[in-house]
């Protein structure tokens, strides 16, 4: 059938989205008939499929895509019959020649060459040779689908309903304005009701005036006078009635409006709305294809496909889902022989799952794998001049293990086509910021990871905070909001050139909203010595923001930055509020990630020297140790001095006053029970706190620090920076 080049573009449309379908449909059935190659319904519906696709292929005289469908076709009627055994080498060539077909489907012109490999041309030639078998087996037409069914449904672009959307937003603005002109018309009631008032107090007056006539005659511009003001307060009665009953109407009208607005808003919403399975379903097919060609075993388990998101969100998901899935099978599962010289099942486990949490989705991707090593990232962190010796030593495993986010790291020893160049999680991070969105990691070596991406179910309304910095009104993600609080000038400390602010165990980096978005400063801005400010999240970071107050919550609607704007950084978009304001919809992640990178601006008037600092004796034989605990104790603002055992301890003890001690137990020369019980018959030291941190966990240990006079006992194995610095504010 010959078409016009327009008619030939409209079909191939149509059929490019319908033959997508198709093959994903193959897809799914190839990975179930593995499991079960006799599945009987399994092939035919593969047989179904496929014809339906040969016969649409065939009508635009895509003959290679009709070819090949066809292929598919001859093979599955033969394992229907029992004449052909469906093997994992023949899935292996039915897949490529799947993939075939979706290369010829994204081609430009009517069709391009496809470089069909050996194992599917072998499995053409094993056709050949059957080929009388295949012509006289009978073609079976799946079930036709009836009028009703088709016209059910419908394809709309996502350009309209984004525009449609756009006009709601439009919509829902002129609401917020007509509440506004309601607000104002009952302000004009107030002002009626006021000026009613008044005229009765006059009336009030005329009426003692009438009572005192007999000392003083009225005159006629006195009653002239009286009459006017009857007039008035009549008129103004009848005006308070009409604005009453406007003000009624204009309610009911309101309330109206907001509903079929409410209504409309979420129908288009809802038309928006895909189920997760639609990135989901791609998975099985890639853990499947990637698993052998790495020669692994990966079992896929997936729950909450049917979770609807919006169409944005989706698309957003999808190549951060890859890229985690990929990174999954190649550095998470371990070989077979590995996995079970570890005790572990030779199948590895890959299982990902969603669930509504408010109006957000988190997506866990969780396997059994090797997990993440954390020596080699601290190798990688200091090969790539990430951190020092020295900064390392203060890191938790949580912050080591968030290097993964930074561009061109990766712990992979060697490179290869599928990963190991450091591409990836950093622009994974940044696909999922984009999306207003959160990401975090948790891995225990030897046993596995888990990785968890926190969206919102739609990008076009969001529920924000709204705060106002240098004069301009900003808006953040609810969800990245962990609190909102008032910081004091004293409670700002100095580090090097950064400032920091300790909350609730935390230290956590300060600065100024204006300052990192470049506002200009304004002129009282340093004029109180406390200061409202909001901690963000974003990922595993948190950042406190100094701002000039809160404005409120509300809940917008997304609009997205135009080019030249579109990639413009800390920016999600804007929103047109109520008032006629705009506001600048942050972007949480990114915030956090620019106070890194812009110079502060001293927040507080008083310099670190004026803060009084109290002073720590840190003992212990082990360097590692005695630098970490001196980089997490002089991050939190404490001077900290360092001993190697207790006899070189109590000689600093006799030098230097010091408000806390810190010490290990096992040590050359004077361990830690016998220090302390040196240090508790002392006198001039006998008032000293002292925190015992060691690896002896027993009972009978943790009774003799008691007794010798330790006023706290800290575990290595359960070492946390948090418990020792709460532990030492809790002492001194």
């Amino acid at each position: 059938m010959a078409f016009s080049n327009e008619e030939f573009k409209r079909l191939l449309g149509i059929f490019r989205e319908e033959g997508t379908e198709y093959l994903q449909k193959l897809g799914d059935c190839l990975l179930h008939l593995e499991k079960d190659p006799k599945n009987t319904s399994v092939l035919e519906e593969i047989f179904r499929n496929a014809h339906n696709l040969k016969g649409a292929a065939r009508i635009l005289g895509l003959t290679e895509i009709a070819r090949i469908a066809h292929d598919l076709e001859s093979i599955f009627s033969l394992a229907k019959d029992g004449k052909l055994a469906i093997t994992s080498e023949r899935i292996d060539a039915i897949t490529e020649s799947i993939d075939a077909m979706s290369s010829l489907l994204t081609a430009d012109a009517k069709e391009e060459a496809v470089n069909i490999q050996e194992p599917v041309k072998q499995m053409h030639r094993e056709l050949a040779e059957t080929k009388e078998a295949a012509q006289q087996l009978p073609v079976k037409f799946g079930r036709r689908v009836s009028d009703s069914q088709f016209l059910s449904t419908v394809k709309v672009s996502t350009e309209k309903l984004d525009n449609m959307m756009n006009q709601i937003g439009e919509l829902l603005i002129s609401k917020m304005r007509f509440e506004q002109r309601m607000d104002d018309t009952n302000s004009l009631t107030g002002l009626c009701e006021g000026l009613i008032k008044d005229i009765s107090r006059f009336k009030r007056e005329e009426l003692r005036l009438k009572g005192i006539k007999k000392t003083r005659s009225y005159t006629n511009q006195d009653k002239r006078g009286v009459e006017m003001m009857d007039n008035i307060s009549a008129d103004l009665i009848r005006l308070n009635d009409e604005l009453i009953r406007f003000t009624s109407d204009f309610y009911e009208n309101q309330i109206d409006l907001g509903i079929v607005t409410g209504s409309l808003e979420e129908s288009v919403k809802n038309i928006r709305m895909l189920p997760l399975s639609t990135i989901f379903e791609t998975m099985p097919k890639m853990v499947r294809d990637l698993s052998r060609k790495l020669n692994k075993k990966v079992d896929l388990n997936m729950e909450g496909e049917t979770i609807e998101l919006d169409k944005r969100i989706l698309e957003g998901l999808k190549d951060p889902m890859v890229h985690l899935i990929t990174n999954c099978v190649d550095h998470g599962i371990e070989q077979p022989d590995e996995r079970k010289n570890t005790g572990k099942n030779e199948d590895g486990k890959i299982t990902i799952t969603a669930a509504p949490v408010g109006g957000y989705i988190e997506i866990a991707v969780e396997d059994d794998g090797r997990g993440i090593s954390i020596d080699k990232i601290k190798e990688r962190a200091l090969k790539n001049g990430l951190v020092t010796e020295d900064m390392l030593a203060g890191l938790s495993n949580e912050q080591l293990i968030n290097f993964v986010f930074e561009p061109g790291f990766s712990t992979s020893e060697i490179i290869t086509d599928i990963s190991g160049r450091g591409v990836g999680m950093d622009i994974v991070k940044k696909n999922i910021g984009d999306l207003n969105g959160l990401i975090s990691i948790q891995s225990e070596y030897g046993k596995g990871s888990k990785i968890t991406i926190r969206v919102p179910l739609t990008l076009v309304t969001v529920r924000v905070i709204l705060v106002e910095s240098s004069g301009e009104v900003c808006a953040l993600p609810e969800a990245a909001i962990d609190r909102i609080l008032s910081v004091k000038e004293e409670e700002i400390l100095t580090i090097g050139e950064s400032e920091v602010f300790r909350e609730s165990g935390d230290i956590l980096p300060i600065g100024r909203l204006s300052h990192i978005l470049g506002f200009s400063k304004k002129e009282d801005e340093d004029a109180s010595n406390e200061y409202p400010a909001i901690i963000i999240e974003g990922g595993e970071k948190k950042a406190a923001f100094i701002i000039d107050n809160i404005i409120g919550e509300e809940t917008i609607i997304l609009k997205n930055l135009t080019f030249p704007l579109t990639k413009l950084r800390n920016v999600s978009g804007a929103a047109l509020l109520g008032d006629g304001r705009i506001a600048i919809v942050l972007n949480p992640a990114d915030i956090i990630d620019s106070m890194k990178a812009v110079k502060p601006l001293p927040i507080k008037k008083v310099k670190e020297k004026e803060i009084e600092k109290k002073s720590v004796l840190v003992v212990d034989d082990s360097i590692t140790t005695r630098t970490l605990e001196k980089n997490i104790l002089e991050s939190s603002g404490y001077d900290v001095t360092l001993a190697v055992d207790g006899l070189d301890a109590y000689n600093k003890l006799q030098k230097k006053d010091f408000d806390i001690i810190v010490l290990d137990v096992q040590m050359p020369n004077m361990d830690g029970f016998a220090f302390t019980e040196k240090a508790r018959n002392t006198q001039e030291f006998s008032n000293i706190p002292i925190i015992l941190v060691t690896s002896l966990e027993s009972d009978a240990d943790k009774r003799r620090g008691i007794e010798v006079g330790a006023d706290a006992y800290i575990v290595k194995r359960t070492f946390d920076q948090s418990n020792l610095i709460e532990t030492i504010r809790r002492l001194i």
